[in-house]
Order: structure tokens, then sequence, then C-alpha cells
């Protein structure tokens, strides 16, 4: 996916894919049991209000996706930001990040043999498992979409970025150019 835009006034720009992930295929069903990695030794905090507060490390946290775990590995970790957000949604800062194309993320269903890779220019990589997903409202291709159906693999620049100077600018000037890509490369073992 590449996404662009120019504007002749200083504007806000963001934007990204809203696509959830169930690789078990059309049957669906719990993806807290993929194995997910994310290249990030970061994250961010969200506050009571579930702004993003400050950047953390992810050492001896339940955000420690540096090697491939399960997703619902340490969910039941005491940890305010799992209480905050109720379960296994967040976002992390890419090692590394510099603009150009990189790996940020592997998402891995062992039952099914099914990944996806997600590479980005982007700097942040936000997600959430369906914990609100509700069967009798929310329908999907194959049927009704379970709690923890779906998981989203969102690469961005950081939420609430225009009022955090730490994180980097999402305002986009006239005369320059916003161009940002995502990748999804799905493969089978």
């Amino acid at each position: 996916m590449e996404y662009e835009a120019s504007t002749d006034k200083p504007t806000v720009v963001n934007l990204s894919n809203h696509t959830y992930f169930n690789l078990h295929g059309s049957a669906g069903s719990y993806v807290m049991e993929h194995l997910f990695t994310v290249e990030a030794d970061t994250t961010v905090l969200n506050n009571r209000q579930m702004c993003p507060d400050k950047l953390i490390p992810v050492e001896d946290t339940p955000f420690d996706f540096r090697e491939p775990h399960t997703v619902d590995y340490r969910l039941d970790m005491p940890n305010e930001q799992l209480r905050i957000m109720k379960g296994m949604s967040a976002c992390w800062k890419i090692r590394g990040y510099d603009g150009n194309l990189r790996r940020a993320a592997d998402l891995y269903d062992q039952r099914s043999g099914r990944g996806v890779e997600t590479w980005t220019t982007e700097p942040a990589l936000l997600t959430f498992t369906g914990r609100t997903f509700d069967p009798s409202v929310h329908i999907g291709k194959y049927g009704p979409i379970q709690k923890y159906g779906g998981m989203l693999l969102e690469t961005i620049h950081f939420a609430d970025s225009p009022n955090q100077d730490r994180f980097p600018s999402t305002v986009l000037r006239p005369g320059e150019r916003y161009y940002s890509t995502t990748e999804y490369k799905f493969y089978a073992k």
C-alpha cells in the first residue's frame, strides 16, 4: 500500500490501513495463539485516558515480542497498560526507524502454517486483538467475528504526534510531499 499527500496549508497527516488478520483461514478463531514478533525495543505507554503518554523499554513488560511468543504471552501479567487497554492493544516504536522500508513485525499461525510479515516506512506499529468484537454485531465475509478473532497490524506515526514533541512530526507543510509504504508479505511453512 502506498500513501501520498500534498497540501496548500499545514496539515496533520497520518494515513494508515485498518485490516485485521486471522491466519487460521475462513474458519477463523482465536488469534491470541498466533506467534508474534515485533522489531521494537520500545513501546508507547498510554495514560488513563488511553492517550499516548511516554515511551518505555519493552524489557520485562508484557510487550516484549523481540522473540516470537504467542499474542497472549504474559496477558495475565500484572501491568497497568494491560489494565487500561483491557488486553493486548499496544503501539511499538520500530527499531532503527529512518523512513526507509523495514520489517516491523511477523505474525504466524502454527496450526495453518500461514504467516504475514509487516514492512513499513512508518515509525510505529499499532496492534489491537479484537477484544471488543461481538459476534452478534461484527459480521465478516465468513460469518460472525468472535472476540479475539482478528489482529490489527497498523503501521502509523504515533497517535497524538501533533501534541507530543518527542514523537516524529505528522505535520505536512506546503511544498512537502507525504509518502508512505506498507507491505504485507504472506508466506507458508
